[in-house]
């Protein structure tokens, strides 16, 4: 039983830090423009995907626009790496989950609703 409890804390553990290293202005902005565009739920990991990808790129070309710094590549071949982007991967996806279920609750009748006409 420990065993399944520390599991679940490690698991608890690497979605909380995904979440709090997506949870800025970057990563709030980039969920807000994956939810516009986002129709249904089926399109929920691919777009979480994609933006993962976007806040990859946007980390990676950064430094080089704000600090004047040389282009380096991300350490792709380290494990911490992929660890990260996995993190990024469940941030992402919570918070696109959440602002896509506000905006279903919020704009339910938005253009799908028909008046019947009497």
């Amino acid at each position: 039983m420990e065993t399944v409890q520390s599991l679940a804390n490690q698991f608890l553990a690497f979605m909380q830090g995904g979440f709090y290293a997506v949870n800025g202005p970057q990563g709030l902005i980039i969920a807000l423009l994956a939810v516009v565009i986002m129709q249904n739920w089926s399109q929920w990991l691919p777009l979480t995907l994609g933006a993962t990808i976007c806040y990859a790129i946007v980390e990676a070309v950064r430094p080089i626009i704000f600090d004047k710094g040389e282009l380096k590549l991300p350490p792709v071949v380290e494990p911490g790496y992929w660890l990260q982007v996995g993190g990024l991967f469940v941030g992402l996806a919570i918070i696109i989950a959440m602002f896509f279920a506000v905006k279903k609750v919020l704009f339910i009748r938005g253009g799908h609703a028909k008046a019947k006409a009497h």
